[in-house]
């Protein structure tokens, strides 16, 4: 789940975006995280909190269904970076290759 799938699923619960958490929370999928991952969405999620209108509890509520719902891949040190535009989005790129989900 991307960071803005992830505000989209706080904004609203009528979407695709809060199903796809749904499904999360009730198990019936797992996602890879690495620790950078939950950073970013940490730091867009509280951002914006008072233009979502929740509290750091609401979201610091929904990181930890996030992490009970996950596996954790520890990104290696030696990455090389591969993206020429955007080395913000690295790390997620290298999560998915480290994690065999490309």
């Amino acid at each position: 789940m991307d960071t803005n799938a992830l505000v989209a699923a706080t904004r609203s619960n009528l979407g695709a975006s809060f199903e796809i958490l749904e499904a999360l929370r009730r198990g019936e999928w797992r996602c890879i995280l690495s620790n950078h991952l939950l950073l970013e969405y940490e730091e867009q999620l509280l951002e914006i909190k008072d233009v979502l209108g929740v509290s750091v509890a609401d979201i610091d509520g929904t990181l930890t269904v996030i992490c009970a719902h996950a596996e954790e891949q520890q990104l290696r040190p030696n990455w090389h970076p591969v993206l020429p535009t955007d080395p913000d989005d690295e790390p997620l790129v290298q999560l998915a290759f480290e994690s065999g989900q490309e």
